[in-house]
């Protein structure tokens, strides 16, 4: 963006010198400035699509990768705690009713639970196929018919020729030349012209940014960069970090689901359990036909014939 900015500027002090310096020579630096600009154009466009891609996965790292996530795993812990403490309320106060909602309460998070389990499981998987070869994995899925492959290709291997390397070179030619038809005014027909020593030093700045723009995309620096996102970014820290939160989760909800089992039991023995009606007219039953039974049993023996003398 600044060497584009550049090719602006350049013709702001071509139009001011044109002015001071009727060398019909100068006209060959007009045209040098419009090569100029279409390379550096050319440079970016074949960047555009590899700083679009940053920026989707920026935004979308920061969306998906840090927001939901937080929300996923900050909201099932709080549903997690929340069930422990209504198991521990219902507990010390001994209420039925306290019992039989954190056991509902405990259920939807065990299931809230194995569902974002699932979740971390997936994206774990997908990740471990990914990191098996990540870097001939990501290539393989650029789409081609364009340079953006073979761009990524050679930043990783450093293997071929670098399409963003002709484009550079073919700007600095033209400042080049253009330098050099200046330096030729400035000692002929135009010597000492102010215009265009002002446009020699801001050909001295473009070549200055040129060679920093050249160091900036040298092959070994960014493939350094990129194994270190990919492999030990990508590929290690998160693919741990997504291990860790679903075994986290997996172990949480096992311990909950027993929690649930034992709550349920437990509340039964409570000292303020009152029986249904249904349930007291069962025992009240039971207990009078345990009553006739024994009076059936007396007759019985009350009417059993004696024995007569002999």
């Amino acid at each position: 963006v600044t060497l584009l900015g550049y090719g602006n500027d350049l013709q702001d002090y071509y139009d001011t010198a044109a002015q001071t310096c009727s060398d019909a020579t100068l006209a060959d630096v007009n045209d040098e400035i419009e090569t100029f600009t279409d390379a550096i154009k050319t440079f970016k466009d074949i960047l555009k699509p590899a700083i679009n891609g940053l920026d989707n996965i920026h935004e979308h790292a920061q969306e998906e990768g840090t927001t939901y996530r937080n929300a996923g795993l900050y909201g099932v812990w709080s549903f997690g705690i929340a069930a422990g403490l209504f198991f521990l309320i219902s507990q010390c106060l001994q209420s039925v009713c306290m019992a039989q909602f954190s056991i509902f309460f405990g259920l939807v998070t065990y299931l809230l639970f194995l569902l974002l389990g699932f979740i971390w499981m997936l994206l774990t998987s997908i990740f471990a196929d990914l990191c098996m070869k990540p870097t001939e994995n990501i290539v393989m899925a650029l789409p081609g018919g364009n340079d953006l492959k073979e761009l990524v290709y050679f930043y990783v291997s450093c293997i071929g020729d670098n399409v963003l390397q002709k484009n550079i070179d073919k700007a600095q030619n033209r400042v080049t030349d253009m330098n050099d038809t200046i330096n030729a005014l400035l000692d002929s027909s135009c010597a000492n012209n102010a215009a265009l020593l002002s446009f020699q030093a801001a050909l001295g700045d473009v070549n200055v940014e040129i060679d920093h723009a050249q160091e900036v995309m040298a092959c070994p620096p960014m493939r350094d960069l990129w194994f270190e996102f990919i492999n030990t970014g990508l590929c290690d820290e998160t693919y741990t970090g997504l291990f860790y939160i679903w075994g986290s989760q997996l172990l949480t909800s096992f311990f909950l689901f027993v929690l649930c089992v034992v709550g349920s039991m437990m509340y039964q023995y409570y000292s303020n359990l009152k029986i249904s009606p249904v349930d007291n007219d069962i025992v009240e039953g039971d207990e009078d036909q345990g009553v006739d039974y024994q009076d059936a049993d007396k007759s019985k023996e009350g009417d059993s014939p004696r024995e007569s003398p002999r």
